[in-house]
C-alpha cells in the first residue's frame, strides 16, 4: 500500500514545489483561468514523460553524461526568454475590454501554455537529475516490479494537486479586477527571469 501512498504523495508535492512551472501555471491561469493552468501543467507532465521513460526502463545516471554547464545556461535562457514574454505580453484578464480585441483565441492560448510546459519541464535540470539520478537509480531497484505502479500513482498525485491548483487559480481570478492580474502576470515574468539569472549563477 505504500507503494502507492508515498508516490501520491510525492507527486502533489512535485507540482506544488515553488519552481517554473507553477510560476507559469499561475501566469496562464491568469490568461484563460483553468484552462490555461491545465494547459501547462499537463504541457510539463509531457515535457517529463521522456525521462520517466529513461528511469522506469533503467537507464539511470544518463543526466551525468551532459556538462552540467550545458543544463543550467539552456534552462537560463529559456526561463529568461519565457520571463521577457510575460512581461511585453501580460494577461489582461478576462474582462478587460480594451485587450480582448488584440488578444489571441482560446485555442492558441492553451496550445502555447501547454508547449511552454512541455519546454520548462524539459529543460528544467532539477527534473532530469530528479528522474535520471543515481538516486533515483536506487529507488528503482528497491522498487522492482512495483516501479510502474509507483510512476503510475506519482502521476496520479501529480494530476490531481494540478487540477486544484488550477481551479484555485481560475477562483482567485473571477474574484478580483483585471488591472490586477495585468501586474501578476507581469510579476511572473519578473520571477521567471529571476529564476533563470539564479541559475545561470548557479553554472559560474
Amino acid at each position: 500500500m505504500m507503494v502507492l501512498i508515498l508516490p501520491l504523495i510525492a507527486g502533489a508535492v512535485y507540482v506544488a514545489s515553488p519552481g517554473p512551472v507553477l510560476v507559469s501555471t499561475v501566469r496562464w491561469g491568469v490568461r484563460d483561468g483553468m484552462r490555461g493552468g491545465m494547459s501547462v501543467q499537463l504541457g510539463a507532465f509531457v515535457g517529463d514523460l521522456p525521462y520517466v521513460a529513461l528511469a522506469v526502463a533503467g537507464w539511470h545516471g544518463v543526466a551525468a553524461a551532459v556538462p552540467a554547464e550545458v543544463l543550467t545556461l539552456g534552462s537560463a535562457a529559456v526561463l529568461i526568454l519565457f520571463g521577457a514574454l510575460a512581461i511585453r505580453h501580460p494577461a489582461p484578464g478576462p474582462d478587460a475590454t480594451e485587450a480582448t480585441p488584440r488578444t489571441p483565441g482560446v485555442g492558441r492560448l492553451v496550445r502555447r501554455g501547454f508547449m511552454e510546459g512541455v519546454v520548462l519541464a524539459a529543460t528544467n535540470p532539477l527534473s532530469i537529475a530528479f528522474w535520471l539520478s543515481a538516486t533515483a537509480g536506487s529507488a528503482g531497484g528497491h522498487l522492482g516490479e512495483n516501479i510502474v505502479l509507483a510512476v503510475a500513482a506519482f502521476f496520479t498525485g501529480n494530476l490531481l494537486c494540478a487540477t486544484l491548483l488550477s481551479a484555485g487559480v481560475s477562483f482567485v481570478q473571477r474574484q478580483t479586477r483585471p488591472g490586477f492580474w495585468t501586474g501578476m502576470g507581469r510579476s511572473c515574468g519578473l520571477a521567471l527571469i529571476a529564476l533563470g539569472l539564479g541559475v545561470a549563477y548557479s553554472s559560474i
